[in-house]
């Protein structure tokens, strides 16, 4: 029925969440000093919004989520939408992108932190591409099992999300406990 294919979604979300590159990077610390880790974590910003821009279809939008005005301004300068978000933490991070999109009405986004350390064209396009089944989420884990992103289906209920070493295999043990 041609009115229900008009309330279909017709665009996909990608959101990066990214707060202070001042305070970024943090298990760095003992190595580099606090500028330094702010520079790698603006430079791996601009790199995933590179990536992202190279390997995202026509029908993807890209939006950064972060209170901080600094990010704001830079994800403006690189055109792309901004969720101005207060909150601290990737889950609140997810949440807000889940209810953002939900009220623009995006199909499910995926969720990728804004410094991540080797993004990859090929990767990131097939995160793009994969469909999100219902009531589920998609983690995309790194060398060490830590959560590199995530996609997610919309509405969708609360998410708790983990970062760091193992943080994939903690979010798998508590999605099914919840089941």
């Amino acid at each position: 029925d041609d009115a229900a294919k008009a309330d279909l979604p017709k665009r996909d979300l990608v959101a990066i969440a990214l707060r202070d590159p001042a305070g970024g990077k943090t298990r760095l610390r003992d190595t580099l000093s606090g500028r330094q880790t702010e520079a790698l974590s603006w430079a791996l910003f601009d790199r995933l919004i590179v990536e992202l821009s190279a390997a995202r279809p026509a029908c993807v939008d890209l939006a950064v989520i972060s209170g901080q005005e600094v990010v704001q301004e830079r994800a403006r300068q690189a055109g792309l939408a901004v969720l101005s978000d207060a909150t601290t933490g990737l889950s609140a991070a997810a949440e807000a992108a889940r209810d953002w999109a939900t009220a623009r009405r995006y199909r499910s986004p995926p969720l990728l932190p804004g410094h991540l350390a080797d993004p990859d064209q090929r990767d990131l396009s097939l995160l793009m591409r994969v469909p999100c089944p219902a009531n589920q989420v998609l983690l995309v884990p790194s060398q060490d099992l830590g959560t590199n992103g995530l996609r997610m289906t919309l509405p969708g209920g609360r998410f708790g999300f983990r970062y760091g070493p193992r943080s994939t295999q903690s979010i798998w043990a508590r999605r099914r406990r919840r089941v």
